[in-house]
């Protein structure tokens, strides 16, 4: 895993510019957006707990929802600007600053709110949320319509488990490219939301 781990951070470095500049772009977004409706007022970022390899970690994301409208969890009333970062998956841009920082890795399991990872793994088996640090991005997100079912969400990610098994560290890394490449592919067709 040492070389998957090397890859997602200097993958993540790479694009901490385009971060910047994303962040700033909707930074002003979201100034003009409160300023036409003080109900979409609001920071910049949304930050909540979540859950990796059995440990809590603060997940970074561009705020999507109304102030008080969002519980852990859930999405909440979703205001203009947030729209349109679901829609094209920028609201989880953020999470280069989690891969970064050790929390996330660029590709693995979907990073949970702490009391539904544990039922996850206690009650369905979903053993990969222990052994795996969580994903910016991962197969449970390439194949979203379909993993609304939870059967098929457990099995995508038993799935990106066995690969990671299977698979030597330079296998590993091509395989989480493939992933990221299927990834982008859908962000660049708007299917988020």
């Amino acid at each position: 895993m040492w070389l998957k781990f090397l890859v997602d951070k200097l993958v993540a470095l790479c694009f901490l510019p385009f971060l910047g500049l994303l962040a700033v772009l909707v930074q002003l977004a979201v100034w003009v957006e409160g300023a036409l409706s003080s109900e979409e007022a609001g920071p910049l970022l949304y930050v909540e707990e979540r859950w990796s390899q059995g440990s809590s970690f603060t997940i970074l994301k561009f705020r999507t929802a109304r102030l008080h409208s969002q519980l852990p969890g859930t999405v909440g009333t979703v205001t203009k600007v947030g729209w349109l970062l679901k829609k094209w998956y920028l609201d989880e841009a953020p999470q280069l600053i989690n891969v970064l920082r050790g929390d996330m890795t660029l590709v693995g399991p979907r990073p949970n709110i702490p009391g539904n990872a544990v039922r996850e793994i206690e009650q369905e088996g979903m053993t990969g949320k222990l052994l795996l640090r969580a994903g910016l991005t991962g197969l449970v997100q390439v194949h979203k319509g379909a993993a609304r079912d939870r059967g098929v969400y457990r099995t995508l990610e038993d799935a990106y488990l066995e690969e990671i098994r299977k698979r030597s560290a330079l296998g590993i890394v091509l395989y989480d490219f493939s992933v990221l490449l299927q990834t982008l592919g859908m962000m660049a067709r708007g299917e988020g939301l």
